[in-house]
């Protein structure tokens, strides 16, 4: 199958099927996810004439990777976004809690955050990586203002927390106060940085697979930006780690341990992308 021309009149996408002319509905094409059939310089030559279609979003990414989704196949990206958005929330927030499984040293933070890069990765394969890094950028930038929010809070609202509580309790809400800055920002900054070399990978392995094998592409993009991720986080929160032997040993096993959950995370990346391109082929309204 091989891309011939654009017929703006009709909008319709002409074909060579087998050396013959066939026609499809661009609307259709693009929604059901055909048009990931085609090469990569077709896909090339179709979005230099359908980049400024009123009904289709064209997104060109890294090495010519193309991708095509309509405008009103929205509602899944605003639900894996609001989900991605509030697991990154919340990760600075549990990432105080510490407890072992089977051996592996894990945080509250270092369970929910994997998922975090399949769900971006599941965007950036549904959506383009223009939609991706938004995502991602909106997503830092909450987080390194809430982080700068909460620690005025701390400098000039602190005693507003004491209450009439005990001192023991006292103590761990003041602890709380004086780490959530520092775990929001931290995060929030440390993200942005390791997440758009994930964004970037994911992409170019996308271009030279001609969108196959997302599961390889994620998996290998996600393992590279958490390592990449468990390097400089680190760095960012507690600085020169490696001279402090209990921090370091801190680090080294949550890092160990997050590596099992992006094959166990896997999965809900494969659910998604697949189930959105079922859903999109049988059901869609174009």
């Amino acid at each position: 199958m091989k891309f011939h021309s654009y017929d703006a009149e009709h909008d319709e996408i002409i074909l060579l099927v087998r050396e013959r002319q066939e026609r499809r509905s661009l609307p259709k094409y693009i929604a059901t996810g055909e048009v990931d059939r085609l090469t990569r310089d077709d896909r090339g030559k179709l979005y230099e004439q359908v980049r400024n279609h009123p009904k289709i979003v064209a997104d060109e990414g890294v090495c010519g990777c193309f991708s095509f989704h309509l405008i009103n196949q929205q509602n899944l990206f605003l639900a894996i976004g609001a989900l991605y958005v509030a697991l990154l929330v919340f990760c600075p927030v549990v990432f105080m809690r510490h407890f072992h499984v089977m051996g592996l040293e894990f945080t509250g933070g270092s369970i929910l955050f994997p998922v975090t890069y399949v769900l971006l990765d599941s965007i950036s394969e549904l959506y383009g990586i223009r939609r991706a890094r938004q995502t991602l950028i909106y997503t830092s930038s909450l987080l390194m203002v809430l982080g700068g929010a909460w620690w005025l809070h701390v400098h000039f609202l602190a005693g507003l927390v004491h209450g009439d509580h005990s001192h023991e309790k006292v103590q761990a809400i003041e602890l709380i106060y004086q780490e959530l800055p520092h775990n929001f920002f931290k995060l929030g900054l440390s993200l942005l940085m390791t997440d758009m070399i994930n964004i970037l990978l994911f992409h170019r392995i996308r271009s030279w697979m001609n969108n196959r094998w997302f599961w390889f592409r994620s998996l290998v993009s996600t393992s590279v930006a958490l390592t990449i991720f468990s390097v400089v986080a680190p760095i960012a929160r507690f600085g020169a780690y490696w001279n402090d032997s209990e921090t370091l040993n801190f680090v080294t096993n949550v890092t160990v341990a997050k590596y099992p959950l992006v094959l166990i995370y896997l999965p809900i990346g494969l659910a998604i992308v697949y189930g959105a391109r079922f859903w999109r082929r049988h059901y869609a309204k174009y």
